[in-house]
């Protein structure tokens, strides 16, 4: 029996469920390839200190990310600076000083987040025993290396 002879219903039926089979192994040959990647379960990267954060072992990166975590007030405060972000971009006249402020603020603000995560790791390497921390330095070696 060729595929011309079978009933157009089940050549759909055949078609559909050889395309759902091909995308359900392309996610997992995708994820079995993905697994070493740096995201956080809301799929980010912990910030510019992933690759030490990543190279923690798991209970220590759990907890670095924990304690860096924004809250929900903090959500609303990011977004209702996007929002006047979006506003001073739309503004007609444009005011690029104003602009420029809000991106200098924007820059203060990831220094002292960036310091907050640096001094969050610092706890955790001090924490940590002479063969602990050897073990951190090869794992962040090792990721350095495969990028």
């Amino acid at each position: 029996m060729s595929f011309g002879a079978v009933p157009r219903l089940w050549r759909i039926v055949l078609v559909c469920s050889l395309v759902l089979n091909l995308l359900v192994l392309g996610i997992v040959v995708g994820a079995a390839f993905d697994h070493d990647r740096p995201w956080d379960r809301r799929g980010r990267v912990a910030g510019p200190m992933g690759p030490l954060v990543w190279a923690l072992p798991d209970e220590d990166r759990q907890a670095m990310i924990q304690r860096l975590q924004v809250g929900p007030r903090d959500r609303g405060a990011r977004r209702a600076r996007f929002e006047a972000l979006l506003s001073a971009v739309r503004a007609d006249p444009f005011d690029p000083e104003a602009l420029a402020q809000m991106f200098a603020e924007q820059r203060r603000r990831g220094s002292l987040e960036l310091a907050r995560a640096e001094s969050a790791l610092i706890e955790v390497l001090t924490d940590m025993t002479p063969a602990e921390r050897s073990t951190f330095a090869q794992s962040l070696s090792d990721r350095m290396r495969r990028r």
